[in-house]
């Protein structure tokens, strides 16, 4: 099932991704808006990145089907 192909709340794509220092434009419209608000909201308030990277990957996982793949490219 593709949702086993989304990497962990621990792997660093994920830290990358809501720090900013990784920029993507995913395909599926709802990432772009999920990981934008992730940014600015770790940006606002660093100490909040854990649960942003939880959050993600949570948003990710439920949409694995659509997600996956383009994630396997940046990791």
């Amino acid at each position: 099932m593709a949702e086993s192909q989304i990497p962990p709340p621990t792997a660093p794509l994920w830290e990358r991704l809501v720090t900013g220092q990784l920029t993507h434009k995913f395909n599926l419209f709802a990432a772009n808006m999920a990981l934008s608000r992730a940014t600015r909201v770790v940006a606002g308030d660093p100490k909040q990145k854990a649960a942003m990277i939880a959050e993600l990957h949570q948003f990710f996982t439920k949409f694995a089907g659509l997600t996956a793949a383009e994630l396997r490219t940046l990791n």
